[in-house]
Order: C-alpha cells, then structure tokens, then sequence
C-alpha cells in the first residue's frame, strides 16, 4: 500500500486513503476537495478504529457530496459547517426512493448524519 505524509495533519501522520481507495488519482482528487484535509483525517481516523474498506469507502462517498453541498449553499470555513448538516440530510433524503418504513428511514437518514457528524468532531474539536 502506497502511504504519503501530508503536511496539512502535522508531521508524521500517515495519510490512508490509499487504505479504502486503490488508485491514487482518486485519492488525489478527494485530496484536492475544499474538505479534502478534514477527509484524509477522517481516513486515518476511519482506518485506527478497522473500518472495512466498504464502509470506510460508503462514509468518505457521503463526505465528498457534504463538501460539495456545502460549498454550493455557501460555506465558507469550516466554522460553518454544522449549519449545514440539517439542509444536507433533507437534500439526500429527498433523493431517496420514498419509504413508509419508520426503521428504512432512520437508518437511511443515519447513513447521511453520522459520517458527517464524525467528521466535524474530528475537525472543530482540534
């Protein structure tokens, strides 16, 4: 597995994208995000606590359209974020097949709210 230093987390860090995604222009171009820092955080993060590479793959694909609807509905800084976790999960949820099952929707909903929730603990709690 190809590994890479990235100076954005500190000296040291070893980056691990390349632990959920084979070829490295998709890694470089999840780098290269406005979240892609807080994302490649989110990795390392995924990869210490033995996420299998298809959820860790399922959760990061949830925080590449997060970085992008967030910065289509205006976010600025990272500061800003958790504002946007709400209108986010609505816009998924609409894209969603309907379902009257109270359980399907919760779960759905889980898989849209978590990863993000995730991500910005990591990334404003420093």
């Amino acid at each position: 597995m190809t590994t890479f230093l990235c100076p954005l987390l500190g000296n040291g860090v070893i980056v691990m994208l390349e632990r959920y995604y084979a070829l490295p222009s998709t890694a470089d171009r999840i780098r290269a995000l406005w979240l892609g820092p807080a994302i490649e955080r989110y990795a390392v993060w995924l990869t210490e606590r033995r996420i299998s590479g298809a959820r860790g793959r399922g959760c990061i694909a949830v925080l590449i359209q997060f970085n992008c609807f967030a910065q289509a509905h205006g976010a600025r800084d990272w500061s800003s974020l958790p504002e946007q976790v709400a209108p986010f999960i609505a816009s998924r949820m609409r894209r969603q097949r309907r379902s009257r099952d109270r359980h399907e929707l919760q779960t759905r909903r889980s898989q849209f709210r978590v990863p993000v929730e995730q991500l910005l603990r990591l990334v404003l709690a420093g």
